[in-house]
This record gives structure tokens, C-alpha cells and sequence, in this order.
């Protein structure tokens, strides 16, 4: 329990992003991002999911793209970092089997954690469905057809969301 805390807290609280690991996962996006065309799942899942939110930021790959990875720098990341992974805008949630005294080295361990001042909490957008469409992609070297329909659903609060998750 201890050391795996202790790491949750260095990785949460004092992140180094060191260069290296920064340019290897980089790169482990930039292949995902070029293969994602050979697999016909994840490709009709991005051009379902681009098309649906068009305009809004659910509309973007949540890698970026080739152009936007190849110009995001480390300091882009720190930055981020900085302005986005605070105290305030964040929930610890505990899960599965402790006792008080584990509860008590949580709380300690995390209560050294200030947040710098400059959170800027994140505004939800609002979203409007499109009027609908149909997307046909070729991809004549492919075997397999993936098809794809999406649609807006209910409000979470909605009294039958939890029946229509059920049913679908």
C-alpha cells in the first residue's frame, strides 16, 4: 500500500515529465494515429464520433493529430499541468478494503497539496445533434464493414436514463 501511494502522490503532485518520456509516448501517438486507418473499428469510431460533434470539442481526437503533436512541446504539457491538475478542481476517491489508519495516511499524504491559484474551471458546452447524415468511407484494401449509428440521448438526471442504459 505504501509504496504504490507514495507513487500515486509523486506522479499526481510533482510530475517531472522528463524529455525523453515525453518524445517516446509522442511518438507512440503519432502511430496510433497513422495505423488507426487499418483498423476498421477505431476508424469508423473517430469519423462517427468527428461527424456527430462537429464543431464542438468532442469533435476532436482526444490524440491530436499529426500536425498538432508535432508541434506540442514538453513546456505545453507542464503548462497544462500547472493550470489544470489542482486540489480544487479534484476528487480523491477511495475504493475497496481500508481501515482508519489508511484513510488517515491518504488524507495526510495528499493534504500537502496546494493548488497555485490559477485554476480555471473548465466550462461545459452545450450541444446541439446535427440534422443527421450518412458517412460512407471506402476503404477497397479492407475485408471487413464496420457500420456505425449515433444519436443523442437522454440527460443523465432523465428518471429513465438508467432503464434506456439497460435496454441499450
Amino acid at each position: 500500500f505504501s509504496p504504490v501511494l507514495d507513487l500515486f502522490a509523486e506522479v499526481l503532485m510533482t510530475p517531472t515529465f522528463p524529455q525523453e518520456d515525453f518524445e517516446r509516448l509522442r511518438q507512440q501517438m503519432m502511430v496510433q494515429i497513422k495505423s488507426r486507418q487499418d483498423r476498421s473499428g477505431s476508424w469508423a469510431d473517430f469519423l462517427t464520433m468527428q461527424k456527430f460533434y462537429q464543431g464542438t470539442p468532442y469533435g476532436r481526437d482526444v490524440m491530436g493529430t499529426e500536425e498538432t503533436l508535432k508541434k506540442l512541446k514538453r513546456q505545453d504539457v507542464v503548462n497544462f499541468y500547472q493550470s489544470q491538475y489542482r486540489p480544487e478542481g479534484s476528487i480523491l476517491a477511495v475504493s475497496g478494503r481500508f481501515n482508519s489508519e489508511m484513510e488517515q495516511t491518504i488524507k495526510n499524504k495528499f493534504s500537502s497539496w496546494k493548488g497555485n491559484g490559477n485554476y480555471s474551471k473548465t466550462k461545459v458546452q452545450n450541444f446541439a445533434a446535427p440534422a443527421g447524415g450518412f458517412i460512407k468511407v471506402q476503404t477497397p484494401h479492407k475485408a471487413q464493414t464496420e457500420i456505425r449509428m449515433i444519436q443523442p440521448g437522454i440527460h443523465r438526471s432523465h428518471p429513465d436514463y438508467l432503464k434506456l442504459r439497460l435496454a441499450n
